[in-house]
């Protein structure tokens, strides 16, 4: 379900998924996490 809402977002441009995941959850790149983009598959 959570695919499928991410798609949505992207198709309506909400979404960029070759952003950064910083760049909508800024605590995401603690780490050195700052280099998963969005589209990245756990």
């Amino acid at each position: 379900m959570t695919a499928l809402c991410a798609l949505i977002l992207a198709d309506r441009d909400e979404l960029d998924l070759t952003a950064p995941v910083a760049r909508y959850w800024p605590q995401f790149a603690a780490a050195g996490k700052d280099g998963v983009l969005v589209r990245h598959r756990g």
